[in-house]
């Protein structure tokens, strides 16, 4: 996974421009308190983030390119899980602000490309926000990411292949050069 990686970094990078690093997630599971003992994990995930930003120097969250190998179907997505602070303040108000409806465009535009979004964490609209907001549902989230689930890459008999992986992250380039505005 490691060569695979290299690769999907150096691929990442052209198509997004700069430098990308990569975690690779561990595939051992810890089975202490499970009743399932099965050692490993069923899927293989990466998270890529750039490197060298001003972001990652100042020790801030950033988007990621994440990537899983299930046991059925490849999953890739952009986003970031959990906004921190001050930049959860800052996508709030981005959200209400003209920028919001380019982000509300773009959500929708991968929406229709058959990107997915999980539900949004909170209830109900924070204190501070018209309720009857049109982009309520964006201003619910504390984080925010967009999944892309392709199902037919196992399919075909051969290896997944980093350039695969690159087409379904590309999908998701407009998004991560948004969120480029919250670091």
């Amino acid at each position: 996974s490691e060569a695979f990686a290299d690769e999907l970094t150096e691929l990442v990078g052209r198509a997004f421009g700069g430098e990308f690093g990569v975690k690779i997630y561990r595939i051992h599971r810890d089975v202490r308190f499970s009743k399932d003992k099965t050692p490993y994990n069923p899927y293989v995930r990466m998270t890529l983030s750039q490197i060298g930003t001003a972001a990652e120097k100042k020790g801030c969250d950033q988007p990621g390119l994440h990537f899983s190998i299930e046991t059925s179907e490849v999953i890739a997505g952009c986003g970031m899980f959990g906004f921190e602070g001050e930049a959860l303040t800052r996508f709030r108000k981005l959200i209400v602000s003209d920028v919001g409806e380019e982000l509300a465009q773009i959500l929708d535009e991968m929406k229709a490309q058959g990107g997915r979004m999980d539900e949004p964490e909170l209830k109900r609209v924070p204190t501070g926000f018209d309720v009857e907001h049109p982009r309520e549902e964006l201003l619910r989230r504390k984080g925010l990411a967009v999944w892309f689930h392709e199902s037919g890459m196992h399919n075909r008999g051969e290896a997944i292949t980093p350039g695969q992986v690159v087409e379904l992250f590309k999908k998701t380039k407009p998004l991560f050069d948004w969120m480029q505005k919250l670091v």
